[in-house]
């Protein structure tokens, strides 16, 4: 593996994109100080790099794009022209054929005047991330690892198999939509750990509904669980306390390692720091120490565990917030608060409606003295419940207004409406796009 890391580039034109090419791979991605390029490759004796600018660019939507027989089972082809505007204010003009997966026609692609275009790395990374997350893989994987580590079996590998087929697949912590089957029930040997793990015996599976009757209700009132609902931690970087020495992020693309790779000398420097409330340095990189990142999805790798995280651990989070914004300054502390509403405009984002269906603007603040959601505990977030109830109660009633505050389904935090909401009422909100999820990660 090799790892190669432009620390700085001067004279570059703006929006510029690095390419470096090894052999026949070539990586490329848009410039900012620190950017890394990964090779699965032995250091070369030479290798090629190429400074890319935009020249063009357009916005293209598939119904401009006339459709035509494929002569398959899949969707429809479309082809057509489409202009593209260049920066020197003159049109380029592209021929687009576009077949959608599985598809009529020869290829599965397109093709810009012959030249086929196949799909790029990030493209890959994207649909296997959209597949993970639709199908619940990555939460159904952590709650099984969470179980497991819990009751720590003799049988790892059986445990789990039967942790798939109790759950059905499914995190028993997020029952998104309700199993009107019966669980597969786990051997004899196997249950009561399972039962040991979550530290309460296993709950009776629910009767199978009468005819005439809907399934839709969740019967299990248990208090939902998992990594930001309650106080654990995921395995892997310790959250209470770094190591002495700073493991080995030569693997990692997200912008902390990047930070931490350049200058070292952060780490030791922070690695015993702990602001006021009680937030390690341990606690604000471990997502980005547990997760590598690819070269292509560029993420932060750093989370703020409280308000005091800014200044306590200034060294890192200034450098990382720079390059998250390009290599430009860090934004001072001080924020510029606006909330005139007549400064919207009244005009039309998209006159046509064919575009822009609904906007929603959503403001998220965090109380003072207490932690994020990223490191406080069951109680912290239970303070925080009780104080945004009881703050919109209030707005409430001085506005001569009616509401109601809506917990989550199966909470039993809040005194006034215990169980939280009905699966019903939880679909509505989701469809609404009103319902905020719980948590599914620290991060």
């Amino acid at each position: 593996m090799l790892n190669i890391t432009v620390r700085d580039a001067q004279g570059l034109p703006e929006q510029a994109h690095l390419s470096l090419k090894i052999g026949d791979v070539r990586r490329q991605m848009p410039y900012r100080p620190g950017a890394s390029f990964r090779f699965a490759a032995p250091p070369p004796p030479s290798f090629a790099v190429d400074v890319f600018q935009k020249v063009g660019s357009a916005s293209i939507s598939l119904q401009d794009i006339p459709a035509c027989d494929g002569g398959g089972s899949g969707p429809a082809l479309r082809e057509g022209n489409v202009d593209v505007l260049l920066s020197t204010g003159s049109q380029m003009k592209m021929s687009l054929r576009i077949a959608a997966p599985g598809g009529g026609g020869s290829d599965n692609g397109a093709a810009v005047n012959g030249g086929a275009l196949e799909a790029s790395e990030p493209d890959a990374a994207a649909q296997a991330k959209s597949y993970l997350e639709g199908h619940a893989v990555q939460k159904t994987l952590q709650g099984m690892v969470r179980r497991l580590l819990a009751s720590q079996p003799e049988d790892p590998l059986g445990f789990m198999v039967c942790y798939l087929q109790e759950t059905g697949g499914r995190d028993p912590g997020d029952r998104r939509t309700a199993d009107a089957s019966k669980p597969a029930a786990a051997p004899a040997a196997v249950q009561p750990r399972m039962a040991s793990a979550a530290e309460s015996p296993a709950a009776p599976s629910s009767p199978e509904p009468a005819a005439g009757e809907e399934a839709s209700e969740d019967k299990d009132d248990s208090p939902p669980e998992g990594p930001g609902l309650d106080d654990y931690w995921p395995p892997g970087f310790p959250a209470d306390e770094c190591p002495e020495s700073l493991p080995d992020l030569s693997a990692h693309s997200n912008m902390c390692a990047e930070v931490l790779r350049s200058d070292p000398s952060i780490y030791r420097a922070l690695r015993s720091v702990k602001t006021p409330l009680g937030v390690s340095l341990a606690a604000c990189i471990k997502t980005g120490v547990d997760n590598p990142g690819h070269a292509f999805i560029s993420s932060l790798g750093l989370v703020a565990g409280d308000e005091h995280c800014y200044e306590a651990f200034r060294a890192l989070f200034d450098q990382v917030i720079s390059s998250k914004r390009g290599g430009a300054d860090p934004p001072t502390p001080q924020r510029i608060a606006d909330l005139d509403m007549g400064k919207f405009a009244a005009a039309r984002i998209d006159p046509s409606g064919r575009c822009v269906k609904r906007v929603c603007a959503r403001a998220v603040r965090n109380f003072a003295g207490l932690r994020f959601p990223t490191a406080c505990s069951r109680e912290e977030r239970r303070e925080s419940e009780r104080l945004a109830a009881s703050g919109l109660a209030a707005l409430m009633a001085a506005s001569g207004k009616s509401g109601e505050y809506e917990p989550l389904r199966r909470s039993m935090s809040y005194a006034p409406r215990p169980g939280g909401v009905s699966n019903a009422r939880a679909a509505e909100l989701r469809s609404l796009g009103l319902l905020i999820e719980e948590p599914d990660s620290r991060v």
